[in-house]
């Protein structure tokens, strides 16, 4: 069996930031496209050919944006917890939130946020923005929190009462 298959796991990327970003390496493109163009018309004064090389910079930095916004994943929700990974060096600054360490989930809608309740303090909160998710990615994101809330439920109910049948 894969190993992709033994564990399942759901992605979230920064899908909604990648967007943009794709949209402004696209505009500095055709911007530079555009002075190109203009350059060889028959104009009296044509802008000079440097400055159609002046948004190739820009648009190549806006599209390296959106490629790895798309590549490395925001949130990984998998059988062991939550693996949040940050914009900068995401391989290295992971970080790594134990179904065990996390009491409660709550999503809120404005700001959206995912407030993760701490299970060794009740007080400590983890709050993650989930602005970089379009909101259907933050639907999914409630439905999938929701579900591990209803089986660790189910889990805890079922223990407490091999417990109280006794051995």
């Amino acid at each position: 069996m894969p190993p992709s298959a033994a564990t399942p796991e759901l992605r979230f990327t920064r899908s909604l930031q990648a967007a943009v970003s794709l949209a402004w390496g696209l505009g500095c493109l055709l911007l530079s496209l555009g002075l190109f163009i203009l350059h060889f018309q028959r104009f009296t004064h044509p802008p000079a050919l440097g400055w159609g090389f002046v948004p190739l910079l820009p648009a190549a930095l806006f599209l390296w944006l959106a490629w790895h916004q798309l590549r490395h994943p925001f949130l990984v929700l998998t059988r062991i917890g939550i693996e949040i990974y940050p914009f900068f060096l995401p391989a290295r600054n992971m970080h790594l939130l134990l179904w065990q360490q996390i009491s409660q989930s709550e999503i809120i809608a404005d700001p959206p946020q995912l407030i993760l309740t701490r299970a060794d303090a009740a007080d400590a909160k983890i709050f993650i923005t989930l602005a970089p998710l379009v909101p259907r990615q933050r639907e999914l994101l409630q439905t999938a929190l929701a579900g591990v809330q209803t089986n660790r439920e189910k889990v805890s109910a079922s223990i407490s009462a091999k417990e109280e049948s006794g051995p």
